[in-house]
């Protein structure tokens, strides 16, 4: 997608509209480097040469061409809110990394003033800019450069925002050296370009290897676990039914027992029916002797008066 996009209307009406230009009086931008170059060393010259005829060694602009920027910041330039870099892809190993989101604006080219220093006979001294807008969106700018920038091998208009996405290659010039917008995943197009080069694509599917390795070494590792889990299942349920078929053994033999003790009630019920008659007969044999005891009673108390009366008879006799 190509945007040709100017300067929004100022925040305040007060202030002058005027972009601020980038001027050789500024602080010198300080070159991005990584952990890997060591601090305060210049950039190594790139090996690979071009078919266009220019001077072998960079020349090295005047003071009137380095105050004469040819790009101004636009106000709308803020700092990306994620962490992006460039991949500096070289013969297909990647060299270095360069960190593009402590700024909105960085600047490519041969001369010391630019952020990146790209010593190539194809880079312009002013070559091209990345540019972030405050919404997070990334855009290439070739400031006129005589040799192009190329996205995904295809070059850019000059002097226009072109979008840049997550996972995109920059070209500038004819350089060997392919820079790599590397950023979130989740900010990649779902449609890549197909046209990446031998490099990317090897790189691709090495990753898709690594990728289905690691997913088939997970499966395996589940389709393990589950069959243990199974297997454990399948011998619980095995000792579960043998603990059954003990159990319903010993209710079959209480159930025996249980039928036994029910028979015999039922004869011990019936006996005691034929009983009843006998206990009637006892009960009135045992009203008859009470009834004799207290008979008894009154007889033994007769027979104790004949006895007091009889011993005062031999005691006293008449006269």
């Amino acid at each position: 997608m190509t945007t040709n996009m100017g300067p929004p209307p100022p925040r305040n009406p007060n202030v002058s509209t005027e972009p601020e230009l980038i001027t050789q009086e500024e602080s010198e931008p300080t070159t991005v480097k990584t952990s890997r170059d060591p601090p305060q060393k210049p950039p190594v010259q790139e090996k690979e040469s071009t078919s266009d005829s220019e001077p072998n060694s960079v020349e090295k602009p005047s003071s009137s061409e380095l105050s004469s920027v040819p790009y101004a910041i636009p106000q709308w330039s803020e700092p990306p809110s994620h962490h992006f870099f460039l991949e500096v892809l070289e013969d297909g190993c990647v060299i270095d990394q360069l960190k593009v989101y402590e700024k909105g604006a960085y600047m490519f080219g041969s001369v010391d003033l630019c952020d990146v220093v790209l010593e190539h006979p194809s880079i312009s001294r002013f070559h091209a800019v990345l540019q972030f807008r405050s919404s997070g969106q990334a855009s290439i700018y070739d400031l006129g450069s005589k040799h192009g920038t190329s996205i995904n091998k295809s070059q850019v208009t000059r002097r226009t925002y072109m979008d840049l996405h997550v996972g995109d290659v920059i070209q500038f010039g004819h350089s060997s050296r392919l820079y790599i917008f590397q950023g979130p995943s989740e900010l990649m197009p779902l449609k890549r370009n197909q046209n990446l080069g031998p490099a990317m694509a090897d790189k691709e599917l090495e990753v898709r290897d690594e990728l289905a390795e690691s997913l088939n070494d997970l499966f395996s590792s589940l389709s393990t676990m589950v069959k243990s889990e199974l297997q454990g299942t399948n011998n619980i349920l095995e000792l579960l039914e043998k603990m059954n078929l003990k159990v319903a053994e010993e209710y079959k033999g209480f159930g025996d027992v249980a039928s036994g003790l029910r028979v015999f009630v039922e004869q011990l019920k019936n006996k005691s029916g034929n009983f009843d008659e006998y206990v009637q007969q006892i009960d009135t044999i045992e009203q008859q002797v009470t009834e004799f005891e207290a008979v008894i009673s009154v007889l033994d108390r007769y027979v104790s008066l004949l006895e007091c009366k009889v011993q005062s008879v031999y005691q006293h006799p008449p006269p």
